[in-house]
């Protein structure tokens, strides 16, 4: 029986350790990342930013991501740059669809009335969390039941309110000081796992709930029942104080009077995947190539700001003069739409290396470092 010598047993380790480092294996595919959500605080001098990263598992005909990290930071912005990491969550491996990864929903995250915490969702989204900002301290806000999934929530304008929904069951409106239970309404079920979203009106009276490509309105002194629905395609929103909302649905906005009724619809030659209200009278509009501000009174284009990459979330301050906009490319845009400066910058989180890659490089320097040795003695 032939024997090795222990140069030979670490060259052979040194050449499969490159062969994986080298040859990308399952779970260390390319590397993605993206801004899952953004929330200003009520006196909108600070942003709060969740940025997701994974990897894909580099597996033909799976569709999975690996290695998810979620980092949850708040934001200075005047400076423009991340002040501390609220929550950071990690888990390794291959952890299913790639599309579990993105159950955060953009409205999952917001301060309270008084700026002193802030909701999100845990990284299993089962639980709404709440962070006190002043002690460091994060809790349990709320617990979804055992079957629940793809779980969402959003607060009220006034910051009162928590709507939050999950999939398979139905619509729970909470208080946001003390989480009781206000309203329940069994007659919604949601099947949507994909493109969901949840938002409450100004005054509260009406609940619109994303599901695949429509929006559903419910009032909620109506025990939350169906009214109709929009075609949805790119994202919705509600006005801020008043009752209108913004559906984008391909290359057209349609704003709805949920008062009047009335509806006006607008073009874009491009196809809008997010809209969000920056005021009353303004909407922000996110396509492929650009973001415009809009008027919604009159149509008039109001600015407009260069911005090439996918917009994942955007949020506009409560002074309606700051808008900020996340992408696909973890980056994080603060626009001035009074003097129409922007400034940029990357938010907190970052994907690590393959262990292959670093675990071979070692062996081989072990293997080199052993084989030279072993010369000198001979």
């Amino acid at each position: 029986m032939k024997h090795f010598t222990l140069s030979q047993l670490f060259h052979g380790i040194a050449l499969l350790a490159l062969t994986f480092a080298l040859v990308r294996a399952e779970g260390c595919g390319t590397a993605f990342t993206r801004i899952g959500a953004l929330s200003f605080s009520p006196d909108g001098k600070r942003l709060a930013v969740v940025k997701l990263n994974w990897r894909d598992a580099n597996v033909s005909l799976k569709g999975y991501a690996a290695d998810i990290l979620r980092t949850l930071s708040i934001v200075d912005v005047e400076k423009a740059i991340p002040t501390e990491v609220v929550d950071r969550a990690f888990v390794a491996g291959n952890q299913g669809p790639a599309f579990a990864i993105l159950r955060q929903c953009p409205d999952s995250l917001a301060f309270s009335a008084d700026g002193k915490r802030l909701f999100f969702l845990d990284f299993e989204a089962t639980k709404i969390r709440v962070c006190d900002l002043s002690s460091k301290t994060t809790n349990t806000f709320f617990e979804f039941g055992p079957q629940a999934g793809n779980l969402q929530f959003a607060l009220s304008p006034d910051r009162a309110v928590v709507a939050q929904e999950d999939w398979g069951n139905g619509v729970v409106l909470l208080g946001a000081d003390d989480a009781k239970q206000i309203a329940k309404a069994p007659n919604i079920t949601i099947f949507s796992p994909f493109r969901s979203g949840i938002s409450l009106s100004s005054d509260n009276h009406w609940l619109a709930i994303r599901e695949q490509d429509k929006v559903n309105l419910y009032e909620v002194e109506a025990q939350l029942l169906a009214t109709g629905h929009l075609a949805c395609t790119g994202g919705f929103a509600f006005a801020p104080g008043t009752e209108q909302l913004a559906v984008a649905n391909g290359s057209n906005i349609t704003l709805s009077n949920l008062v009047t009724k009335n509806e006006r619809n607008l073009a874009f030659g491009q196809e809008i995947n997010n809209v969000r209200f920056v005021g009353d009278g303004r909407v922000i509009v996110a396509t492929e190539q650009e973001l415009i501000l809009l008027d919604v009174t009159t149509g008039d284009v109001a600015g407009r700001l260069k911005h090439e990459q996918w917009v994942t979330a955007i949020a506009s301050s409560p002074d309606a003069q700051t808008v900020a906009i996340g992408d696909n490319r973890g980056n994080v845009v603060l626009w001035n739409v009074k003097t129409g400066r922007s400034s940029r910058f990357r938010a907190p989180g970052r994907s690590g290396y393959p262990w292959t890659l670093p675990a071979g490089l070692l062996v081989v320097a072990v293997s080199y470092y052993y084989y030279a040795w072993k010369r000198r003695r001979a």
